[in-house]
């Protein structure tokens, strides 16, 4: 893909996912954000650039100045912070890649606030959602859901994009990046799968990486779909209503994958869910409704499944 045509591409998505307002860039120095900070540059949006030490390693001073001097010659001004992050995971008795990630976004939401941002965009790409999925299925928690594209204020442009696509772009506007050697340590889960495990699987089964996010956006509209109906079950079963049919807010989005599912066992894209869940709330019907096991945050911590 030519470099103008990826840019004018990007910008049509951006604005689609954020019509006005200024943003924050996250850019760490690596590939992927230093080419989203340059396709924000062919956009007429107010940017500030966002980078967090955090002081994992010797060089990381460097990198923190390297990427003040590319957001100075771009024009945008740059906000910094240093936290001893593993330091902070030490103290806090918890897991370096969780406290991190949670200290990065903190930083971030905290120039947002200053700087009146409407949006905070980060550079995964379609590589990184693939890990995600795949990391979250191995690890147990059979939803892999992967990374949203907008969530609150965190907004994820180039999840659509591959990693080797960034990389042709920076190449072809002669631009260079920074390379994180602790991306190499496969002592670490998502390493581990980046430079183990998908070589292999890609050797074998070329679509790998794409068919893995593909599976993430449509979890990500079931989910969407299903979220609505549960919380009206569980309040069904939480009011001691009895018997409930509850109707969906909404119409089938698309044909046949979020209908013809087991819910409403409806093909056409333009029939109205009706879910027949007659009888999950009784306690003495042949569906007795039992708890689920406990659910992550944010999650309806009541919701009920039926007894098959």
């Amino acid at each position: 893909m030519e470099a103008s045509q990826l840019e004018a591409q990007f910008a049509t998505h951006l604005t689609r996912m954020v019509p006005e307002g200024s943003l924050v860039a996250a850019v760490s120095g690596g590939g992927d954000s230093v080419a989203l900070l340059l396709l924000l540059t062919s956009t007429p949006r107010k940017v500030v650039v966002a980078h967090l030490d955090h002081s994992l390693r010797p060089e990381s001073a460097q990198d923190a100045l390297w990427v003040k001097a590319l957001a100075e010659r771009l024009g945008y001004p740059f906000e910094s912070e240093r936290l001893d992050v593993a330091k902070i995971a030490a103290e806090r008795g918890e897991n370096l890649e969780a406290t991190a990630r949670e200290l990065r976004y903190g930083f971030l939401a905290k120039v947002a606030k200053k700087h009146q941002a409407q949006a905070i965009l980060t550079a995964h790409t379609e590589d990184d959602q693939a890990e995600t999925v795949l990391l979250q299925l191995v690890q147990g928690t059979g939803r892999g859901l992967g990374m949203r594209p907008k969530r609150g204020k965190v907004v994820r442009p180039l999840l659509e994009l591959s990693r080797s696509t960034l990389r042709a772009y920076l190449r072809c506007k002669q631009q260079d990046w920074l390379e994180d050697v602790s991306n190499a340590d496969t002592s670490l889960d998502r390493n581990f799968l980046r430079h183990e495990i998908f070589p292999r699987l890609k050797a074998r089964f070329p679509q790998t990486q794409t068919a893995l996010a593909r599976f993430a956006a449509i979890s990500q509209l079931d989910d969407e779909a299903l979220d609505p109906l549960a919380e009206q079950l569980h309040s069904c079963c939480a009011t001691g209503a009895g018997p409930a049919r509850p109707t969906a807010s909404r119409r089938c989005s698309r044909p046949r994958r979020v209908c013809a599912g087991g819910l409403c066992g409806r093909s056409s894209s333009t029939s109205s869910c009706a879910p027949r869940w007659a009888g999950w709330c009784s306690s003495s019907g042949p569906y007795r409704a039992k708890p689920l096991p406990s659910p992550k945050a944010g999650r309806c911590a009541g919701a009920m499944a039926p007894c098959f």
